[in-house]
């Protein structure tokens, strides 16, 4: 069920696990964010984590305005240029083709750091990930 009793956070919901191996590693600075996530990440992350959006859309207008049909490439090098995008999963075929379309970065530039059923942590390739990448790459 949807709805349970108690006081808690959702694992489904939320970027736990993602926050946490951003935070075992160090991994601060300005990031991309899907929507839904920027709550928490504001919570669990700020400042060292500025967000790119969270549910307060009222101040965000002008950023929804700019990027809205942008791809995610457009958005994080030419508009924002952030280094770490954290992206919901695709969960079924047409969010993944929706995913493919809008939302893949360059791989000779960005990495996939981290992944579980909700949520994709890319870092972009430079000197100051380059020890997160390394690590993922040996398996730790």
């Amino acid at each position: 069920p949807f709805f349970r009793f108690g006081i808690d956070i959702d694992k489904r919901l939320f970027p736990i696990k993602a926050v946490d191996f951003m935070n075992k590693h160090k991994i601060t600075g300005p990031l991309y964010n899907a929507y839904r996530f920027g709550g928490y990440l504001i919570w669990t992350g700020y400042p060292e984590r500025p967000v790119f959006v969270d549910g307060r859309t009222d101040m965000y207008e002008s950023v929804i305005k700019k990027t809205t049909g942008q791809n995610l490439s457009t958005v994080v090098d030419q508009l924002y240029k952030v280094d770490i995008a954290l992206l919901r999963t695709p969960r079924n075929p047409r969010e993944l083709q929706v995913f493919n379309q809008r939302f893949s970065l360059p791989k000779n530039e960005w990495r996939l750091a981290y992944q579980d059923h909700l949520t994709m942590l890319y870092l972009r390739k430079i000197p100051r990930f380059i020890r997160v990448n390394n690590e993922q790459r040996q398996g730790n």
